[in-house]
């Protein structure tokens, strides 16, 4: 019996002593979506005008935010191999300006007719001097997650059509 409690004893300082080691480390950091939190729209709005003007295309701003399934699924599109990321890689110049849960850079979307009053994603789209082209105000990408990567292909297409007519 006598042993037993000794057996016991041990083996209670041994659990007790197996917690002591260091301490579990900590969660990783979630993964940063495409829209930049935080950053400066205004200037990166100016960095995206002086490459449009490098390269003779279009700013295209798109609002959004990293908890929005629509704004994430066109993200996919334009940033995929596929053909509408193909189009936007060669008429765009695309700055991505974070709206949070608008509370965040409403400012800069009020600068482009609200373009982001509607709903999200929304787009506006400006030459390289910063005059606005376009700008979606009746939730036209509102639910891109349920568009095909047809329908967002065609939707910018004829986008470019008219902004080109």
């Amino acid at each position: 019996m006598r042993h037993l409690r000794e057996i016991i004893v041990f083996a209670a300082v041994m659990l007790a002593l197996a917690g002591c080691g260091e301490p579990p480390a900590p969660p990783p950091p979630p993964a940063a979506g495409p829209y930049p939190e935080g950053a400066d729209a205004r200037a990166a709005i100016a960095v995206g005008l002086q490459r449009a003007r490098e390269s003779g295309k279009r700013v295209l701003l798109k609002f959004g935010a990293n908890w929005c399934p629509d704004c994430l699924a066109l993200e996919q599109s334009f940033t995929g191999d596929g053909p509408t990321g193909e189009l936007i890689r060669a008429n765009f110049e695309v700055v991505k300006i974070d709206v949070g849960r608008w509370d965040v850079n409403m400012d800069v979307a009020a600068d482009y007719d609200e373009a982001a009053s509607n709903g999200i994603p929304s787009i506006a789209v400006l030459d390289s001097e910063g005059k606005l082209l376009h700008v979606t105000k009746a939730r036209e990408l509102a639910s891109a997650r349920g568009m095909s990567e047809d329908n967002i292909h065609e939707w910018f297409g004829d986008l470019l059509k008219q902004l080109d007519g």
